[in-house]
């Protein structure tokens, strides 16, 4: 089958200016002008779509790393696409759930409330904080309260 060289000579150009070289140690302009674009030019790419089917096994091998790395990139790419206008609202913590009173048999005899939202700014005591949470995602959470 027919393969096709690649084409990255102008994609090097283009990313890798003068400056940008520059600040980039030797090794990896070693890299990424001499031994990436040879190891691109030497995969096996076929010149139509038949020639995939053509590959023998270590052909395929040999494509797979590259065609791996951008398959992940689109796919990275759709997902931030796809999700940027997505905006999450806050989820309810309690769900449905009605406050329970408990009593304390045992305290030093200050009253204090524990914060049980997370949005306390003195976590992990409450600034009462959950009342803007409740208001904002329907929720009905509140401190646990220890009193004598």
């Amino acid at each position: 089958s027919t393969h096709l060289k690649f084409p990255l000579d102008f994609a090097i150009s283009v990313i890798m200016s003068t400056e940008t070289m520059a600040a980039i140690p030797t090794f990896v302009q070693e890299y990424i002008t001499v031994k990436l674009p040879q190891y691109l030019s030497s995969l096996p790419l076929p010149s139509s779509f038949d020639g995939y089917l053509e590959l023998t096994q270590e052909e395929w091998f040999t494509i797979l790393p590259v065609f791996s790395f951008f398959f992940s990139v689109i796919f990275l790419v759709l997902v931030q696409l796809c999700s940027a206008g997505v905006q999450s609202s806050p989820q309810p913590l309690n769900g449905n759930k009605s406050k329970e009173m408990k009593q304390v048999e045992k305290f030093n005899g200050k009253k204090m409330a524990v914060c049980r939202c997370w949005q306390s700014k003195k976590f992990p005591y409450c600034d009462g904080s959950h009342n803007a949470w409740n208001k904002e995602t329907g929720d009905n959470i509140g401190p646990f309260v220890v009193d004598k």
